[in-house]
């Protein structure tokens, strides 16, 4: 920021005319109320913001220490600080000792820092310097489980004492939770603080059990009504998280983390792939570890990782091998993890066109999780299930079951299974022309998704809202609808989810007359599912091959074969982009 010459005579006004002056005024007055920029305090203010650079940080640490003195008093005793002449430390001899690697650009902002941290007391500094540790942000009750050890400090207290002077801020971005952030250039002078006292590596391991045995405890409530207020807990502590996470890896702690892992299951719909390195860099981990419940979850949670990335035989393969390990247990694993793999083994065999084997193993599924009571379990199941049947043509026993589903989901409470089975089952209403009953579905989702930080439910909202605007003809609507999927499942990295937006696109463009793009899509899908060893069921083959048809009784066969050998050497990323560029952004500016 702008800062006043020291040397020039200038007036009060051009005094106050600089930024960095006008800064710190602003800082003042939050502190002290009757701070006035006046003849008086404006000389030694203009010289503090040279002495800064202009630096904002630095200025407005300076400005929160004049709730204790008035500006002559802070510039004499800041003057010593800087200046060496026994008055007080000298500050920059303190860094240069300290932090010899510092770069000179950075060294007057981290002179402020020090002096600032230098005028707490030993205990304050202790836990302003493990604050640090935190990645993103913190709550009161990480303070205190991490930072608060052998300190003779109130946790709440301290933090807003801090925040009083500026050292560290209430987080604007937490709607429903206290939590505080610092500053990056204060979060690396503490950590350079944390290593030069040793306290480095002890404080590491509380944060890391920290924050393993919180998303442990979140797991809990996560199938049931509370699970959006714990969902959001943990992703508001994410970065934190993978903080742990790189320690634990580091550190080679298996236990940690083998717990960690299936602690964060549930939140691979978020990020298939972080999940995915997650689970296999955990199963290297525990390469020589015994059979137990948590190494079948990890297990389980890289099957379902690489499911959801469309890595279909990998996932069946870790899949039959967690269920080998529960047999070598005695079948003392999680009931919802092994509900969940034997789910995901009935889609992959209907994938197959292994119709029986796969209504078989939900049947079984069914039964197993009606003797256990598990209402959650029974609606996820059932749900599945009843896609599958009216995919086959059993459309009525199809609805029966994602009514019954629907009913589960509401009396459990989960947002994330009631969005789900509002979604699949507005499909159904829009497959046999029931757009009224399907809009009425839907209607529900908004609330629900508010605030809820689940990516994958909000894409496929937008994605059945597509099939409803382009029943009614609702072209340009459908479109943007269809933008906001595609953008939800690419960044999840959701294969079936991407797979149903091909489609999508691929009616849209046949609908608008882009016949071309049409094929491209077509063909780009086809091969992305013959692939990973897909075939597509008998309704879906009927319904795209008429599509195909079409699209290529409008074209020269030239072109029409063109087209298609287009689609088929696309990558996944490419069809997205092509679906975008040609399909997407041309029909929702037309409308």
């Amino acid at each position: 920021l702008a800062t006043p010459d020291p040397a020039a005579k200038l007036s009060l006004d051009a005094i106050a005319a600089h930024s960095a002056v006008q800064l710190f005024g602003r800082r003042a007055q939050a502190v002290r109320q009757d701070f006035v920029l006046d003849q008086r305090t404006a000389t030694p203010v203009a010289q503090i913001c040279h002495r800064l650079d202009g630096l904002p940080l630095a200025i407005e640490l300076a400005a929160a220490r004049m709730r204790h003195f008035t500006a002559p008093e802070l510039l004499q005793r800041f003057g010593a600080a800087y200046a060496g002449n026994g008055e007080a430390p000298s500050t920059l001899h303190m860094l240069t000792a300290r932090f010899p690697n510092v770069p000179g650009r950075h060294r007057r902002l981290w002179d402020t820092i020090a002096w600032s941290y230098d005028l707490l007391a030993p205990d304050e500094q202790a836990l302003f310097r493990r604050l640090a540790l935190f990645v993103g942000g913190w709550t009161v009750e990480a303070a205190q489980a991490v930072c608060m050890e052998g300190l003779a400090l109130e946790c709440e207290p301290s933090l807003w004492m801090m925040v009083d002077q500026h050292l560290i801020q209430r987080s604007v971005a937490a709607e429903d939770a206290l939590r505080f952030t610092m500053l990056e250039t204060l979060r690396e002078f503490g950590l350079e603080e944390l290593r030069r006292t040793g306290e480095l590596a002890p404080l590491q391991r509380r944060m890391a059990d920290y924050y393993t045995g919180l998303a442990e405890h979140a797991i809990l409530f996560l199938q049931g009504a509370e699970s959006t207020a714990y969902h959001r807990l943990i992703l508001a502590d994410y970065a934190n998280i993978r903080a742990v996470w790189t320690w634990v890896q580091a550190q080679r702690e298996v236990a940690l983390a083998l717990r960690l892992c299936s602690a964060l299951f549930v939140f691979t719909n978020n990020n298939a792939r972080e999940g995915e390195q997650l689970a296999l860099a955990t199963l290297d981990l525990a390469a020589h570890e015994p059979p137990s419940p948590l190494l079948v979850n990890a297990t389980m949670t890289a099957g379902y990782c690489s499911w959801l990335l469309g890595k279909l035989d990998v996932a069946e393969a870790y899949m039959q091998r967690a269920l080998a390990l529960d047999e070598v247990i005695g079948h003392r694993a999680d009931s919802a993890f092994l509900g969940v793999m034997r789910g995901m083994l009935a889609v992959r065999a209907f994938d197959r066109g292994d119709y029986a084997a796969a209504r078989e193993l939900f049947a079984r599924e069914d039964e197993i999780m009606r003797e256990i009571g598990d209402e959650w379990q029974i609606a996820m199941n059932i749900v599945n299930w009843g896609i599958i049947e009216w995919r086959l043509g059993e459309f009525e026993r199809g609805r029966s079951m994602l009514d019954e589903s629907l009913r589960l989901h509401r009396r459990v409470g989960q947002a994330w299974g009631i969005l789900k089975a509002l979604t699949d089952r507005a499909d159904l209403h829009i497959v046999c022309g029931e757009l009224d009953a399907a809009a009425s579905l839907l209607v529900e989702c908004p609330p629900l998704l508010h605030n809820s930080d689940m990516p994958d439910r909000e894409a496929s909202y937008h994605l059945s809202c597509t099939r409803l605007a382009l029943a009614r003809g609702e072209l340009g609507e459908a479109a943007d609808h269809l933008a906001k999927s595609f953008e939800g499942h690419h960044a999840t990295g959701y294969f079936y989810g991407l797979e149903e937006n091909y489609l999508c696109a691929a009616e849209l463009a046949l609908r608008c007359g882009r016949y071309e793009q049409a094929i491209c899509l077509l063909a780009g899908n086809a091969a992305q599912i013959r692939s990973v060893g897909k075939i597509n069921d008998p309704l879906r083959r009927q319904k795209l091959d008429a599509q195909l048809a079409e699209a290529r009784s409008r074209l020269d066969p030239a072109v029409a074969d063109a087209a298609w050998a287009q689609g088929e050497a696309m990558t996944a990323d490419e069809l997205v982009d092509f679906a975008r560029r040609e399909v997407l952004e041309p029909i929702g500016a037309d409308g």
